[in-house]
């Protein structure tokens, strides 16, 4: 589902798409002959917040293992800058970056304009 920007979105539309549940992924490891979530999994978080004042934004943020140990944090009001966002975590990721090399660029591409 393609939303319109934040600013256009109706209530309907809100009500039914935007919620703090968004998208939830967890790294998993193959061990043995299973598929095995490990206690320092890293995990996708995405949420859609709207605060009592103000317009909503979408917070993305990278853990490790659990909410005691957050990593990366973005905050954005626009879908494309977090999908793009999404998008560099899960490349990096997979051509073996740390998370220390995806946050700098993660500051960059989810500044808000």
């Amino acid at each position: 589902m393609e939303l319109p920007e934040a600013g256009r979105i109706t209530a309907g539309d809100r009500e039914a798409y935007l919620t703090e549940d968004i998208l939830s992924m967890v790294s998993t490891s193959f061990v043995g002959d299973h598929w095995r979530t490990l206690p320092d999994s890293l995990i996708i978080d995405l949420g859609w917040y709207a605060p009592s004042e103000g317009d909503g934004f979408y917070r993305l943020c990278v853990l490790r293992g659990s909410w005691d140990n957050v990593v990366i944090v973005v905050e954005n009001p626009d879908q494309y800058v977090i999908r793009d966002c999404i998008d560099y975590i899960l490349e990096a990721l997979s051509t073996g970056a740390s998370l220390e090399q995806i946050s700098p660029v993660l500051k960059t591409l989810g500044k808000q304009q």
